[in-house]
């Protein structure tokens, strides 16, 4: 039916409709200063300080270990907060990644562009001044794709049997490192801010 429909139509009006899934999405309307302000202070140090906790980072990202005494009653309270760390940090990594612009594509299995859905509500990198969306034809965005997709279905909802990607300390680390570098080469490098700054504050938002 739709076909036929098509066959009818001026050729003008053919290629229009052939076409239109095809024509590349308008950028995303730009937050506002103070919006963009939250993300550089706020949001992103919030998920990178998660991500950070008792994972193998490198160099001056590395925190140490906290310093705990092994009594009977700490060890189920470090337990607790353990488990608590772990499923926070995959919700953090998962954040960011798709933050930087990559998703995981079941149907190419590897890295896709992360797609708005909400152009007014979603937020992605390229709303910000100095954003630009991490290439998915670049070897690393597949690390990001896999912690991506890892982290959403080890903490969207119950599942069994998805035999997904490891998210574990070492992938999370990986990942992180090529967020970290391309956030600070995009955003924070426009801004003349450094990230790791913005991490490592004691206090603040």
């Amino acid at each position: 039916m739709a076909a036929e429909r098509i066959r009818n139509l001026e050729p003008s009006s053919r290629i229009d409709i052939q076409t239109r899934n095809m024509t590349p999405p308008a950028p995303p309307l730009p937050l506002g200063p103070k919006d963009q302000e939250d993300y550089l202070v706020q949001h992103i140090p919030h998920r990178v300080r998660a991500v950070l906790a008792d994972i193998p980072a490198i160099g001056a990202w590395r925190l140490p270990p906290l310093l705990v005494v092994n009594t009977p009653t700490n060890l189920i309270v470090n337990r607790c907060y353990g488990n608590g760390v772990h499923e926070g940090r995959l919700t953090a990594m998962r954040w960011l990644v798709m933050f930087v612009g990559i998703t995981y594509s079941d149907a190419t299995r590897g890295p896709t562009v992360y797609r708005l859905k909400d152009p007014l509500k979603d937020v992605r990198i390229d709303r910000m001044d100095g954003g630009e969306l991490f290439e998915p034809h670049r070897a690393d965005a597949l690390i990001l794709a896999k912690v991506q997709d890892g982290c959403s279905k080890a903490t969207s909802h119950p599942t069994i049997g998805t035999n997904h990607f490891k998210v574990e300390p070492p992938q999370l680390a990986e990942a992180l490192n090529v967020v970290v570098d391309h956030l600070q080469r995009t955003i924070y490098g426009h801004k003349k801010l450094r990230l790791i700054d913005e991490v490592m504050r004691t206090h603040g938002p």
